[in-house]
């Protein structure tokens, strides 16, 4: 696990800065948990919450039927791929690929990301789901290249995310999040919509959440 997140770092501060060990350490605790949440109660709870993603984003199933369809930040089930049973082709991304690869629960193998290119081909994605994930990483804007180069010209991108003020910044949530850090982050892309409503009704906290539907220019 440290040398993927060691390889992830290396990939936007260039070797020769040194990794932020607060960073590090932060990314490892945040993962170790999700890990730790997965293997306990999170198999228990299933997948059924993912259809809440789709409530929130005002789509459903049948509107992926046949796509190729990606989910950055998988988690081991897949994500939103989990609850669509009848899309083309699916492509869950995640950090954590080779511990959620071994748990068996994804019915399309995890891909790996480590900060760079992952093995998915280039424009083959007609819609990525990115949902309490990209709030999690120092550095979004790789998440965000990643997603516009594997998105076909006019695909969509749904993505979810936590608000955050500077004084509740943490390690596994590493820097601020307003509406206009998201819309900078996404500038390649054209956002259709873009909300910011109290609480994340979705996971069931009381964190801001933004909610947000992009697309690929054609």
């Amino acid at each position: 696990m440290r040398h993927v997140l060691k390889n992830f770092f290396d990939g936007f501060l260039g070797r020769s800065q040194k990794m932020p060990e607060w960073v590090l350490r932060g990314e490892l605790s945040a993962t170790g948990a999700e890990l730790r949440y997965w293997s306990r109660a999170g198999f228990s709870k299933g997948t059924d919450f993912y259809n809440d993603y789709l409530k929130l984003f005002e789509v459903s199933a049948e509107n992926f039927a046949g796509k190729t369809v990606a989910d950055f930040g998988s988690g081991p089930f897949g994500g939103i791929l989990s609850i669509l049973p009848d899309i083309g082709q699916g492509y869950p991304i995640d950090i954590l690929a080779d511990e959620y690869n071994k748990f068996g629960r994804s019915r399309f193998p995890v891909v790996a990301f480590d900060g760079g290119p992952t093995s998915v081909a280039p424009e083959v994605c007609d819609a990525v789901f990115c949902t309490n994930a990209i709030d999690h990483t120092p550095k979004p804007n790789l998440i965000a290249q990643e997603i516009f180069r594997i998105l076909k010209p006019g695909g969509t991108v749904f993505a979810h995310l936590h608000l955050r003020a500077p004084e509740e910044v943490n390690g596994p949530h590493p820097f601020p999040w307003d509406e206009a850090k998201f819309r900078r982050i996404f500038n390649d892309f054209e956002i259709l919509k873009c909300q910011c409503t109290f609480p994340d009704w979705v996971n069931g906290n009381q964190l801001t959440m933004l909610y947000a539907t992009a697309r690929k220019p054609s």
